[in-house]
């Protein structure tokens, strides 16, 4: 082991290696030497029987190399190696074909190649990478497919949702179908758009305000080409809201008799020149008589309490001739300037027998304002009390009747005067009031042949509100017309049977 210690620093080296390396080149290889040349051939034959036929021949070329005829080996030579060369042929054409495929779109086809090109054994196949990164191409590819094919099926049938979730994924992916994804998701946001813009200007017609601004600042948020529109809206819905809350104040002041308030009040609303002018307009010519006629009554109390009779019986007259708020409490006091020198309690009973015959004749109005005065005339008689809240109730319910035969005999502004005067001074039958009374402005829409557009947001606004006043409330559908029925079951989505 220590023989190199003794070389001669004179030693010829590339004559030593030269000589080295010839004896590594000539020598046997122990590996092969190792195995008998007969345990070869018939693992050989076994490869050849098996179909691996690149193996075959790479062995038998070798067993033919070292020994040439040995046994059968020409003969499973030629073949084994032809079938190698065809196989390897055959694994490029396939690839070819799986290519092309692929580039024409064609995923299945494609698929189908490239996995028989897969399934040939070979022992080193030239193309096993490129193969596997194709079909991972291609199941990534069909997968897009499939989720677009998806993503426009539920798109076509308007399922959004579930459009743009199949649409979404295929634009993550990143793949061919991305940019058609993308476009489709844009028409999706586009529809989205305009469908809540559209159900917003319906809302918006309808008067239903609040709804109307939910799906219009929808609108606005999308960002999209109807943007402007749906500001503009939402600033016709401030106004229509702060017209309505004055309209709605004068009406409130106007009701409870504070007359100057209530016509500053629809003066605004007039001057708003809005949906409610016209409705303000006629409430300023009802104050007009209001503010009249309570001018007129309280000059009679002065005349009457600084005991001028002629000239209190004299302005309370032109009180009840008036027809206003006040006729009721006029005729209180003329029938206290009658009874002067008269016993009160024999005045009360003369007022009771009257009230009875008004009661007969179902002039409830009449009757009221008799039994009024008799309380007054006799406070402690419960008969007369009785017979008050008696008549009162039977006269709550008059403004209803009237109202009903006024819309069943087509005198529209009778019907409505009467059921809105109803709905001011009863709690009762409310929900049945406001359907009859968006059902007078419904059929005055219908008579315009559909262009009064105001009386059809009139009629949809009662509509909504007789849900508000009775959710369980049916509409009599024996009495109105399936026209009615229509634009009732359109306001408030209730089914009608």
């Amino acid at each position: 082991m220590r023989s190199w210690m003794n070389w001669s620093p004179n030693t010829n080296w590339p004559s030593v290696l030269v000589s080295a390396l010839a004896v590594l080149l000539t020598g046997p290889f122990p590996l092969v030497a190792q195995e008998p040349l007969e345990r070869r051939y018939q693992r050989a034959i076994e490869l050849f029987n098996s179909a691996k036929m690149e193996d075959a021949c790479e062995q038998l070329q070798q067993i033919e190399k070292e020994k040439p005829g040995y046994q059968q080996v020409r003969t499973y030579l030629n073949p084994a190696c032809k079938e190698a060369e065809r196989m390897r042929s055959l694994e490029q054409t396939l690839f070819d074909e799986g290519v092309q495929l692929f580039n024409q779109g064609k995923y299945e086809e494609a698929q189908g190649k490239l996995r028989q090109a897969q399934g040939i054994p070979l022992k080193s196949p030239r193309y096993r990478n490129e193969i596997a990164k194709y079909l991972a191409d291609i199941d990534t590819r069909m997968g897009e497919d499939r989720l677009f094919s998806e993503g426009v099926k539920f798109f076509t049938e308007g399922n959004d949702t579930e459009a743009r979730a199949r649409f979404s994924q295929v634009v993550r992916g990143g793949g061919p179908k991305a940019a058609e994804a993308r476009g489709y998701l844009q028409r999706i946001e586009e529809r989205r758009e305009e469908s809540a813009f559209t159900e917003g200007v319906r809302l918006f017609n309808s008067g239903d305000y609040a709804a109307a601004r939910t799906r219009l600042q929808e609108v606005v948020g999308l960002n999209g080409k109807r943007r402007a529109d749906a500001q503009r809206y939402l600033g016709q819905i401030d106004q229509a809201e702060r017209e309505q809350r004055a309209f709605n104040d004068a009406v409130r002041a106007f009701e409870q008799k504070r007359y100057s308030e209530a016509q500053t009040g629809f003066r605004q609303v007039a001057g708003m020149g809005g949906n409610r002018k016209a409705e303000a307009e006629r409430y300023l010519a009802r104050l007009d008589t209001a503010l009249k006629e309570e001018a007129v009554f309280q000059e009679a109390v002065r005349k009457f309490d600084q005991k001028d009779f002629e000239g209190a019986r004299a302005a309370f007259q032109q009180v009840i001739n008036l027809k206003g708020e006040r006729a009721a409490d006029a005729r209180v006091y003329l029938t206290r300037i009658e009874a002067r020198g008269e016993d009160p309690r024999q005045v009360a009973r003369r007022l009771v027998t009257e009230a009875q015959t008004a009661l007969g004749r179902k002039d409830y109005r009449a009757a009221v304002e008799k039994l009024q005065t008799a309380t007054t005339l006799d406070p402690g008689n419960r008969e007369v009390a009785r017979l008050l809240a008696q008549a009162q109730e039977l006269g709550s319910e008059e403004p209803l009747r009237s109202g009903l035969r006024a819309y069943f005999e087509a005198k529209y502004d009778e019907a409505e005067r009467q059921l809105t005067d109803y709905l001011n001074n009863s709690d009762r039958k409310r929900a049945l009031a406001t359907f009859f009374r968006g059902a007078t402005h419904c059929a005055r829409y219908f008579l315009s042949g559909e262009k009064d557009i105001r009386q059809k947001e009139l009629a949809l606004e009662n509509f909504r509100g007789v849900q508000k006043e009775a959710a369980r409330f049916r509409p009599p559908e024996k009495f109105v017309s399936p026209k009615v029925l229509a634009l009732y079951t359109e306001a408030t989505g209730a089914e009608t049977r």
